[in-house]
């Protein structure tokens, strides 16, 4: 219903074809997001897959604004991240726009007073001269066209001074925030405001007029006037020069009046001249805008983005000529492109073949450093606490923790390569030590299982110098004579992705 109103309101305004308004405003249609720059709303998702690629259309634009359009991209949080950083506190994180013309032209043909012209009354002279060089008709002629120069001027002025005032009275509608249909009307009735044709035709009528009289030119009716007068000028006798005198008013006057009035007009002419160049200059740029579908919308493309990101749309606009952009954006949009999170975390069992011996204290029969068992004075073995090995395996499985980063695209039944980062908690009976597996890991089933060969870096328990397996531990020792060491060997895990 808005729309038809709006429609109707074209119709009735406007000064160009209905068809040409509403073709300023056709859309693209292949467009996946909707941005209207007159009232700041939006239509249609903002959360798109991995890989996607969407065309946003932000339309009702105005041309006579600048537009200022800004997309930012920020990755959006990594939860597997934040969570190792809570696990891995201490590990360095990875994260890491004519020539002639003018001239005098001496009066032609002035005949010298005949010989027998003297016998003549001064009535009969005047009247000789003035049928002779058919004055009084010119005069008529140059009174006539004044009558016409003036009347064409008057139009003219009258034309382009309501020109001017009636588009000044609509400029403000120019630079509004509008929906299309009443901007292409506001420009439409601008154009039809400023009555270009009417105003150049009026000044052509005037110059037209002005040539006409122009005394610079062979035809002109000023130069006709002035050769006339010349020939009372040589018709002239001292006797009749009152007569003469008399005769010449009326051309004098006419040829003042011409004059008087072709420098009132050159004068007229000028002083509105600025106003006729600005709306010479506004007709063209109404014209331009008005023919050029493009600029009434306007189409930004946002993606792919392989990571999660978070894309911030904003539209500024301002009126041409103003320095800077309003803070207040005239639209905003925020989209959300789900790409797979560049971090995760997982968990399964690792594998090393690094040695794991562990001592603790217990209570078992003595042992000399040979192995044999130490004998009492009965010739009984000796039974007390010792030092006992609890665990002698020659590798290790370990629960494990692992944080990935995808660094390369996977394929075949690879889905990813990533650095990964894992540590295991390995608990002994000794000590509590948590020990490091590190290496590439290539992903499978959409980066769901993981499997890791790297580097495995752990605990190896030592015995101090002076004691062995089975050797007795004195009461007054209180923690077991055995050392840390840390040692790398070859590693591999199989872990399943949990965030």
């Amino acid at each position: 219903m808005k729309r038809a109103f709006l429609a109707a309101i074209v119709m009735l305004t406007a000064a160009v074809p209905m068809e040409s308004q509403t073709s300023q405003c056709v859309v693209p249609t292949d467009v996946a997001y909707k941005i209207d720059l007159a009232t700041g709303r939006t239509d249609g998702p903002r959360v798109y897959k991995p890989n996607d690629q969407i065309r946003i259309l932000l339309f009702n634009r105005n041309p006579l604004r600048d537009y200022d359009v800004e997309i930012k991209a920020v990755p959006l949080p990594e939860p597997a991240l934040e969570l190792a950083g809570t696990i891995f506190e201490g590990v360095a994180g990875i994260i890491k726009k004519d020539p002639e013309a003018g001239k005098k032209v001496a009066p032609a043909g002035v005949p010298a007073p005949a010989a027998g012209r003297a016998a003549l009354t001064c009535d009969q002279l005047v009247s000789q001269a003035a049928a002779k060089s058919d004055i009084d008709n010119k005069k008529d002629a140059v009174v006539a066209a004044l009558a016409e120069l003036r009347a064409n001027f008057t139009g003219y002025e009258t034309k382009i001074k309501k020109a001017a005032e009636d588009s000044k009275a609509k400029e403000a509608a120019l630079h509004a925030k509008a929906e299309c249909l009443l901007l292409v009307s506001s420009f439409s009735q601008y154009k039809a405001a400023l009555n270009w044709p009417a105003v150049k035709a009026a000044r052509t009528a005037v110059d037209a007029k002005a040539k006409e009289l122009g005394d610079g030119t062979k035809t002109g009716l000023v130069k006709e006037l002035m050769d006339g007068r010349a020939v009372f000028n040589g018709e002239r006798t001292a006797g009749c020069k009152a007569e003469f005198d008399e005769a010449e008013k009326p051309v004098k006057a006419a040829l003042a009046l011409a004059r008087g009035m072709q420098g009132d007009v050159a004068d007229g002419l000028k002083k509105h001249e600025p106003t006729q160049k600005a709306l010479n200059a506004n007709d063209q740029k109404m014209t331009k805008l008005l023919a050029d579908t493009s600029k009434f919308h306007m189409t930004r493309v946002v993606g792919p983005y392989l990571d999660p990101t978070e894309v911030t749309l904003t539209a500024k606009s301002k009126k041409s000529g103003d320095k800077t952009f309003p803070g207040t954006p005239d639209a905003t949009a925020v989209f959300s492109f789900g790409g797979r999170a560049r971090f995760a975390i997982s968990v399964g069992v690792a594998f090393s073949s690094l040695e794991g011996p562990e001592y603790d204290d217990i209570t078992r029969f003595e042992l000399e450093p040979s192995g044999m068992r130490v004998l009492d004075d009965d010739g009984e073995p000796k039974l007390g606490r010792v030092l006992g090995l609890v665990d002698d395996s020659e590798n290790r499985v370990a629960p494990l923790l692992m944080l990935h980063t995808r660094f390369a695209e996977g394929k075949g039944v690879f889905s990813a390569y990533h650095v990964s980062l894992g540590l295991t908690a390995r608990v002994g009976t000794a000590s509590s030590a948590v020990e490091y597996l590190v290496g590439v890991s290539a992903s499978l089933a959409e980066e769901r299982f993981f499997i890791t060969l790297g580097g495995y870096y752990g605990r190896v328990e030592t015995i101090d110098e002076g004691f062995w397996v089975g050797a007795l531990l004195p009461s007054e020792i209180t923690e077991l004579p055995v050392r840390d060491d840390r040692e790398w060997a070859p590693g591999i895990s199989l872990s399943y992705k949990i965030k």
